[in-house]
């Protein structure tokens, strides 16, 4: 296997979940390779955000569903034999171990041209973000009803009704699992790159990676 090569590997949500190999192989036939789609919208990396300042990657409730609910049901037994567990470097709190894990900032700096951060989203990720805005232009129009502001109302209203026909994917601002001393979380954004938010929020691609034998 050839490094920036795609393959399909795992099923999530009824699709299966194309990957990119990032390396050429380690002397154990071993490659790290990255989701190429957003598999999941709107799951925080820590919903406790910042009433916990020292939530760290061990800790974070998205590594426990990575590493429970995502990894049971993505891979078949015979998949998950060729899932090498991963030690993963962590700027804030302990390394780890993990089946299924999140990249760093750095690894990201290291392994992804400007191209392969953007991030597009799966088929079930897109319907999941269709959802989540078409709630928000629904609660923003009445916000703004109740205030008296018509124009913003009608503005959101229509945005709320051309999402209900829509079919185009977008790019998203996905989670890094680098975890600043503050308890900010990093994300690639779809536009910038290394920011940083309140692990709470819920507005981002979830996109995995694995270490697996070819």
């Amino acid at each position: 296997m050839l490094e920036g090569e795609r393959f399909n590997f795992g099923r999530w949500q009824g699709e299966e979940i194309e990957w990119v190999c990032l390396e050429e192989p380690d002397r154990y036939g071993c490659v790290l390779a990255l989701s190429t789609h957003g598999l999941e919208f709107g799951r925080p990396f820590d919903s406790r955000g910042w009433e916990s300042p020292h939530i760290t990657w061990e800790e974070s409730e998205i590594r426990s569903w990575l590493n429970g609910e995502f990894y049971q049901n993505a891979f078949t037994s015979a998949e998950k034999k060729r899932i090498v567990t991963n030690f993963s470097a962590n700027s804030v709190g302990n390394d780890t171990w993990d089946n299924v894990f999140l990249l760093s900032v750095e690894e990201v700096n290291r392994y992804l041209s400007p191209t392969q951060r953007k991030c597009y989203e799966s088929d079930y990720a897109h319907k999941q973000s269709v959802k989540y805005y078409r709630t928000a232009r629904l609660e923003d129009a009445k916000y703004y009803g109740d205030n008296g502001n018509l124009r913003e109302m009608f503005s959101h209203l229509k945005s709320f009704g051309k999402s209900l026909f829509s079919s185009e994917r977008t790019t998203h601002s996905w989670l890094t699992r680098t975890v600043e001393n503050n308890g900010g979380v990093r994300f690639i954004s779809a536009s910038d790159d290394r920011l940083r938010a309140d692990p709470s929020i819920d507005w981002f691609l979830t996109r995995p990676a694995i270490c697996f034998q070819t």
